[in-house]
């Protein structure tokens, strides 16, 4: 009996945790390219998150990709080009796994400001 529930309890275990784990993504960060180096595959880009400049290394064996999906030569990367990338930490540097060219930043619309119950005349209908 003993043995039925941990095997049970395994079970759920494993069939819980299993979506969680395969949805992780790799870590991502936005900015404006600031230079590029294609002989030793640097690029260094102003991040839109911490608003300093961050170089990033494996550009020369990365996949480059435009917004939709189509694949994207690495001519097409220039500085003031914005850019999403994806990237792994490895010995203190973060190395790029993918390249989204022409990701636009997101502008979230402002907040609507609530307008005040005494600055607004009442209705009055005849």
């Amino acid at each position: 009996m003993k043995t039925l529930s941990l095997r049970v309890a395994l079970a759920a275990f494993v069939l819980t945790s299993a979506p969680a784990l395969s949805l992780a993504q790799a870590p991502v960060s936005t900015g404006i390219i600031e230079s590029i180096d294609p002989k030793a595959g640097e690029m260094t880009m102003q991040s839109d998150q911490s608003k300093r400049a961050v170089t990033f290394y494996g550009l020369n064996t990365t996949n480059i990709f435009h917004v939709d999906g189509r694949a994207a030569p690495s001519t097409d990367l220039e500085p003031g080009k914005h850019v999403t990338i994806e990237y792994a930490e490895r010995n203190g540097r973060w190395y790029i796994s993918k390249v989204m060219l022409n990701a636009e930043p997101l502008i979230l619309p402002q907040p609507i400001t609530p307008i005040e119950r005494s600055s607004v005349a009442p209705l009055v209908v005849h």
